[in-house]
């Protein structure tokens, strides 16, 4: 079992379940670079000037007709001065990855854009002194954090998430978030573990506390924001759905979807979701205490504490990489992915699932991504009322 577990971290960052920016687009005819593509967060860079907005028709029930100055107060954060359509790296302080160095974020903001795309970066997770500090970690950046220098060399990796010139990509005029993953607990964690291998070694799994850190600077960015999706491939899919509630309430007034990536919510095998929940300090909601043990409470839970939140969930049938990870054979973890469908069919009606038959894992990497779902993910996007979720 140890060893299945330790193939899975391997696959779950060898097989670019991390994706990360592309250089974004400067002038129509400029390649990009990590020069143009890459800034720092300062001061007196041009920011943005975002147009004043009504609150709109989707918004929470208790805001959606209140006027904008009746929302909640801004957080008490400086806004990103950053150039549009290109990246800048912000440093959070009090941040932390797993070996405690300080992280950030990038962001790369569109002119005049009024929706905001929250992307969670996958790499992986540890739960132990072998899978966190052993000679091949099963999550990324553990051992090295992740930082300014780190960011400049994802940039010049490509996800169509990302990608402005493509015209498949429904998030091609969003201002664009993007949270690196360097704590080895699907960005769900508040707790410092402490694991021997070679000695003793603090593991910083904040995964969670760190997104905390970060949302007031994005709210106070864009504070006439429209729309907001939270998104995240492999472990940051799974984070994507633990941070919902963090990210619902950083901008009230307005609805968060989510589209969750090869992070599908289902049971694992025996009691490593009790144990990852434990070992990693997930914050567990109060009125649901089979939360601490259950993957599929968690999934009752946001059924019907965010009945009104869209929910998207993409998966490959067997994923090879999750199935492994979460100590499912291919045929039972497709049972389980499937049984999570027709939960959705029956009584989530917010939830919208893309099941592509295969081995394969995480579809918004080219060139894996199934037929028919460059379309199907831009109508969820585009919030089509006559759009069906999809099955092998």
């Amino acid at each position: 079992m140890r060893a299945l577990a330790v193939l899975a971290g391997v696959c779950l960052a060898v097989s670019a379940c991390g994706a990360a920016p592309d250089g974004a687009v400067v002038a129509p005819d400029a390649a990009p670079s990590v020069v143009d593509a890459f800034a720092l967060d300062r001061p007196d860079d041009a920011s943005l000037d975002p147009s004043d907005a009504s609150t709109p028709p989707d918004a929470p029930a208790a805001l959606a007709d209140a006027p904008v100055d009746a929302r909640p107060p801004l957080p008490d954060a400086d806004p990103v001065r950053a150039p549009v359509d290109q990246w800048t790296w912000v440093d959070v302080p009090g941040s932390a990855c797993a070996n405690g160095r300080p992280t950030g974020f990038g962001i790369n903001p569109h002119a005049n854009a009024r929706d905001v795309l929250i992307f969670l970066q996958g790499g992986g997770a540890c739960w132990d002194g072998l899978s966190c500090w052993g000679p091949v970690s099963t999550s990324f950046y553990v051992s090295t954090g992740y930082g300014r220098l780190e960011f400049v060399t994802d940039v010049a990796r490509t996800a169509m998430l990302f990608m402005r010139r493509e015209a498949q990509n429904p998030f091609r005029d969003f201002n664009l978030v993007y949270v690196p993953y360097c704590t080895g607990d699907v960005h769900a964690g508040n707790r410092v573990a402490t694991y021997d291998f070679f000695g003793r070694r603090a593991t910083h799994h904040m995964g969670a506390r760190n997104i905390s850190l970060l949302l007031p600077r994005v709210v106070a960015t864009f504070p006439n924001a429209r729309r907001v999706f939270l998104a995240g491939d492999s472990a940051g899919g799974f984070g994507s759905a633990f941070n919902l509630a963090r990210v619902q309430e950083a901008f009230p007034w307005l609805r968060v979807d989510v589209v969750d990536d090869s992070g599908p919510p289902v049971q694992p095998a025996g009691d490593r979701w009790a144990t990852w929940a434990r070992t990693w300090g997930v914050e567990i909601p109060p009125e649901c205490p089979l939360c601490a043990s259950s993957i599929d409470a968690f999934v009752d839970h946001y059924r019907t504490r965010y009945s009104r939140n869209r929910f998207a969930v993409l998966s490959f049938e067997r994923d090879a990489i999750i199935s492994t990870f979460m100590g499912l054979a291919p045929g039972d973890f497709r049972a389980r992915v499937l049984g999570l469908a027709d939960r959705a069919d029956r009584s989530w009606p917010a939830a919208r699932y893309f099941v592509a038959p295969g081995l394969l894992h995480v579809m918004q990497l080219p060139p894996v991504r199934p037929a028919g779902f460059d379309a199907w993910i831009r109508r969820f996007v585009d919030e089509d009322p006559t759009l069906r979720s999809v099955r092998p």
